[in-house]
């Protein structure tokens, strides 16, 4: 099930819709990387999904509302085989309290206190968890992209093989809190090699209202060869396929919080990333594909946040994406080495962009929509 990496651009892309799921301090990045995401990506829909306070900021930025990122609305369902790739998707606003009812930064903060936590991180946690719940909320695209805001494509990117898998991406990095909280959930731990936490996953809603199955009835995977426990999985699936509607948040919340270890409350106890990842790998394996592609994470240290056309297109001559980390540090020796890689990051740019001026007025020109 491993692809061999590479982007093959002719492959059948299946229609999706794409979450943003921003913060105010990713705001620059976002305002930068949106047209790298509406061109590399191709999402049909965009939803942008924040706190109020950060959502009125994003308009105040004209974040999405500029005629250049819908210049071409879409209101088209999603098996409208005409659609034009290049037609810039609708962009949408959702308060990230309302977006599943009875989901909320408070009820997951409450929760996490209530098992002794300080609550310190529970955006952190309400963040993974309203990206697994969103699979219960309706809508006309059975597959759903979460994107990092502080991350930018400098590369298209497909996320289907040419027989419709979905391409998960795979990193080496490994957190072993998050397999025993997944063997608490759902019975499994590590099952594939690498890690499924990139800074994307592609959902597919069915499989995802599995999971949410699966964690809510207490069901353990390997145990749903059992008549009981997979008719009582089958049958909370259905009422959920079927009734959205009566899907319990705040039972959802217990159950995720109720699973991590009590001093990993305040720390990283839980990943959706690869806890949905495990899922599939072990699940439905014929519905995805693996594959590694290069990427910068360490994209602030190089160059500027947020970075310039130049420095993106520096970095598009050999990786597919890059993240652009807010980070503070006093101590000499880490600031002195920020300093030496943006220093590279100069250099690096500026050889790029005269060695191949083309090139780089090719990439101009795509993402300013010219």
């Amino acid at each position: 099930m491993q692809s061999n990496g590479k982007i093959n651009e002719e492959s059948p892309q299946q229609p999706f819709e794409l979450l943003l799921l921003t913060i105010e301090r990713d705001l620059p990045v976002l305002s930068v990387g949106l047209p790298f995401i509406i061109q590399f990506i191709i999402p049909q829909k965009i939803k942008i999904i924040a706190s109020s306070s950060c959502i009125e900021k994003a308009k105040s930025l004209g974040l999405g509302l500029d005629r250049s990122f819908l210049d071409k609305s879409l209101n088209k369902s999603p098996s409208d085989e005409s659609s034009d790739q290049c037609s810039r998707p609708v962009i949408e606003y959702l308060d990230e309290d309302t977006v599943v009812p009875g989901l909320s930064l408070a009820a997951v903060k409450h929760c996490i206190q209530a098992h002794g936590g300080n609550g310190d991180r529970a955006g952190w946690y309400f963040k993974q968890l309203l990206l697994l719940a969103y699979a219960t909320q309706p809508s006309p695209y059975r597959y759903y992209l979460v994107w990092d805001t502080d991350t930018i494509p400098v590369r298209p990117l497909s996320f289907f093989d040419e027989t419709s898998r979905v391409l998960m991406t795979t990193k080496k990095e490994l957190h072993a809190t998050y397999f025993r909280t997944m063997e608490r959930l759902i019975g499994i731990g590590k099952v594939a090699h690498d890690s499924f936490i990139a800074e994307h996953m592609m959902f597919e809603r069915p499989h995802v209202l599995r999971l949410l199955a699966c964690i809510m009835n207490h069901v353990s995977i390997n145990d749903s060869e059992n008549d009981a426990h997979k008719e009582s999985c089958n049958e909370f699936f259905n009422t959920l396929l079927d009734a959205p509607k009566f899907f319990d948040a705040q039972k959802f919340i217990e159950a995720i919080i109720s699973a991590i270890e009590p001093e990993e409350l305040d720390a990283s106890g839980f990943s959706e990333y690869e806890t949905y990842g495990s899922f599939m790998y072990h699940t439905a394996r014929e519905r995805i594909a693996l594959r590694e592609l290069p990427s910068m994470r360490l994209g602030s240290s190089f160059f500027d946040r947020p970075p310039t056309t130049k420095q993106l297109f520096a970095l598009s001559r050999h990786y597919y994406w890059a993240s652009f980390e807010a980070w503070h540090s006093t101590r000499i020796k880490t600031r002195a080495k920020h300093s030496v890689r943006h220093l590279l990051g100069i250099l690096w740019t500026t050889a790029a962009v005269l060695l191949l001026p083309n090139a780089f007025n090719r990439f101009r020109k795509e993402v300013m929509f010219e």
